[in-house]
């Protein structure tokens, strides 16, 4: 019954979900604030000349708060981080099935999972 339950807990914890930078560019620009940070969700939106500076991965399950609002402000907070005056984000959803053993325990579990890639821009 106690490894139920701990297995239960290493499930609805799963992995919290944190955005990955990944620099395209050799372009170096001083931290921005996150409020500053323009969110698009179209190349075609972005009302100004601008330059690539990276890619940012973020991953989000139903298992660790699926939270829309959440999961743009981290994408704008590492766009920030990394200079950027904007980023433009694109999501999509998948199902995901996974098994594992845990002790003598054998679980199961299948999840809705949210992929967002974000590509980081600075004004040229």
């Amino acid at each position: 019954m106690k490894a139920g339950f701990v297995l239960l807990a290493l499930l609805l914890t799963g992995c919290g979900s944190t955005a990955r930078f990944v620099r395209s560019a050799p372009v170096s620009s001083p931290a921005n604030r996150p409020e500053n940070v323009r969110v698009f969700y179209s190349k075609a939106d972005v009302n100004f000349e601008f330059q690539e500076i990276g890619r940012i991965f973020l991953k989000t399950t139903e298992l660790t708060s699926y939270n829309p609002a959440r999961d743009i402000e981290k994408i704008k907070e590492e766009a920030a981080r990394q200079g950027a005056d904007a980023v433009i984000v694109q999501e999509k959803k998948r199902f995901e099935a996974s098994a594992g053993v845990f002790g003598n325990v054998g679980a199961a579990q299948s999840q809705d999972v949210t992929e967002y890639f974000g590509i980081a821009i600075v004004k040229k």
